[in-house]
């Protein structure tokens, strides 16, 4: 079968194009000191905490947004509510980022201090249960939440700030914002150049 002739008026198809240029679609763009993502982006070959280049250190995560309503459901009222309507009301984007070992061992150390935290308020709350002090116990049961708060949050590279449609805003430190920016920059391809219409100085239009 004779392939179809070739239409030089048609316009460009995506499969048509080189692969380097493909592969720099604008995914993601700065908005209000966050970086947003388009679902299921590569991002480029930067920590995304520090900024700093971070070769051979992609891979593939799992990004979650929950209504921040949720969470303080979960700290205020009741804990399994909070937990079922995080689990129901969560979104989920598929993102391909790099993460530094300095970055991931700060987020080590995060965790090492939550856990700590967490450790030494049920600590308090078994001292004072022993004591028969209610103070301590209040003392330490705030303390758990405490625990708990810094476990997840103490060392993040990002935070996630809201979600829309197939976009979710990470919000990252400013000098990894900027190294995404300036990548942007200098690896998008060039705009086309606009040419210049000729006008006959003798025509009436």
């Amino acid at each position: 079968m004779m392939a179809p002739p070739i239409n030089p008026y048609a316009a460009p198809r995506a499969d048509s194009l080189d692969p380097p240029l493909q592969g720099l679609r604008i995914d993601y763009y700065e908005e209000d000191g966050c970086l947003v993502v388009r679902d299921g982006s590569r991002l480029p070959a930067l920590c995304v905490r520090y900024g700093e280049p971070a070769e051979g250190e992609l891979k593939t995560r799992t990004v979650r947004h929950v209504p921040t309503w949720t969470i303080w459901t979960f700290i205020v009222f009741s804990p399994l509510i909070g937990i079922l309507l995080m689990l129901a009301l969560q979104r989920t984007y598929r993102v391909t980022f790099a993460i530094s070992e300095r970055a991931r061992a700060r987020r080590r150390l995060g965790l090492l201090i939550g856990f700590g935290a967490l450790v030494a308020a049920i600590a308090t709350i078994y001292a004072a249960a022993t004591l028969g002090e209610g103070m301590l116990i209040l003392l330490g049961i705030v303390g758990v939440w405490v625990g708990i708060f810094l476990t997840l949050t103490n060392g993040q590279p990002y935070r996630v700030r809201k979600a829309s449609g197939d976009y979710v805003y990470l919000q990252l430190h400013a000098d990894a914002l900027y190294e995404f920016e300036r990548y942007k920059q200098q690896h998008q391809p060039a705009p086309e150049p606009v040419a210049v219409r000729q006008v006959n100085p003798h025509s009436p239009f």
